[in-house]
């Protein structure tokens, strides 16, 4: 091992350590090695063997090859504006996962074409516009989204779900010109919370590009400045207004203040699948609640809910946000059955044995060598 690489890596060992709030002897203990020699390995004095960087990156929660890389992603410097000793090790995981992601399609020879971006707005009303825009952009008419990760996917922002702690950020949007685009995402929240949350990232993606990093805490609350807009559109594209009143007047309801009863309340946050709290700010924007009534319902949420669930029935949540989208996980498998990928690379990807990815593989390949026996013989018996 050269030198240079031995001091990379010592330095990768010193970060990683000092964000997850170790202390060289704490971490020492934790694989096996003695202290004064992960000293040595730490200031680049010491070349570690094979079997000791595996022992250091299986505590420091990485994998071997973010320990060996010769550089890293540059989304580990933007991760750093966030990181704290509690959630430093999942967004290592999540950055991984996304440098991972772009490798794949990268190794896959796919074009991600971006969403073209919109002038950020100046005002809550041109977020909302942007929204009716987007969505006749992509053709989704006014009804709900069925596959909300589909669409962003299919649009050039790349998801990947992370296991945070409670109260941690709920999201981020992260923008690499080389990498790409990439929304990290809270799966300890609920799951209406993950898919607001995901189209707040699509909207700074939409809107403010430019930035490299956004990151949110509690998107829905925070109705100040870009998170303001951002929360504007996330609620128009996924609660449209012309669809809202379409389900009212079913009802012959007006959308004014104090004219909806708790029975349209449960009608529109089935229909979108929203949090109750989401809901509330919605109508508020839309001037059909007053903002006593929107507090009232926020407060009462726990009540508004059993009261709903005893008339109307249990209610399917969304899906929470994968840590890998299907479309991920296709383009892994895809790469490793074209013999682009190593066997390891593939299952550290998608953090299944790969015993398992291999019966899964073989499998799909039986259907067809049984069809072209069939029709083999076929061909046989005919030249008979």
């Amino acid at each position: 091992m050269e030198q240079n690489l031995a001091e990379q890596i010592g330095q990768r060992i010193r970060d990683l350590r000092a964000r997850l709030g170790l202390s060289q002897q704490q971490l020492a203990q934790q694989t096996g090695i003695a202290a004064s020699t992960l000293s040595e390995i730490e200031n680049g004095r010491y070349a570690p063997n094979l079997k000791t960087v595996v022992s250091l990156a299986e505590a420091l929660g990485v994998s071997l090859e973010t320990l060996l890389r010769a550089s890293q992603p540059p989304l580990q410097a933007l991760l750093r504006t966030v990181e704290s000793p509690a959630n430093a090790r999942a967004l290592r995981q999540g950055a991984e996962l996304c440098y991972r992601y772009a490798q794949i399609e990268s190794l896959a020879a796919v074009e991600v074409t971006p969403a073209p971006t919109y002038a950020p707005p100046r005002s809550l009303e041109e977020a909302e516009q942007i929204a009716v825009q987007e969505r006749e952009r992509l053709q989704l008419g006014i009804d709900p989204i069925a596959d909300v990760v589909s669409v962003v996917e299919n649009n050039g922002l790349r998801v990947v779900g992370i296991e945070l702690p409670n109260g941690d950020l709920a999201g981020a949007l992260f923008h690499d010109s080389a990498l790409g685009s990439f929304a990290l995402i809270n799966r300890s929240v609920p799951p209406t919370r993950q898919l607001f949350t995901l189209l707040h990232e699509y909207a700074h993606y939409l809107m403010h590009r430019d930035q490299p990093v956004h990151v949110d805490q509690h998107p829905l609350f925070n109705q100040k400045g870009l998170e303001a807009l951002a929360n504007r559109f996330a609620a128009a594209f996924l609660m449209p207004e012309a669809d809202m009143r379409a389900v009212l007047t079913s009802l012959r309801l007006p959308g004014r203040k104090g004219a909806l009863p708790s029975y349209a309340w449960a009608l529109l946050r089935r229909r979108y699948r929203v949090s109750l709290s989401a809901l509330a700010w919605r109508l508020f924007s839309l001037g059909w609640i007053s903002e006593e009534e929107r507090e009232w319902a926020l407060q009462s949420a726990k009540a508004l809910y059993a009261a709903e669930q005893a008339i109307f029935g249990d209610l399917k949540a969304p899906e929470p946000i994968p840590s890998l989208t299907e479309r991920a996980i296709a383009l892994a498998l895809h790469v490793y059955a074209r013999g682009d990928a190593t066997a390891s690379f593939t299952a550290e990807t998608l953090r299944k044995p790969l015993a398992l990815i291999l019966e899964y593989l073989q499998l799909l390949q039986h259907p067809a060598a049984a069809a072209q026996e069939c029709e083999q013989q076929g061909g046989d018996a005919l030249e008979g």
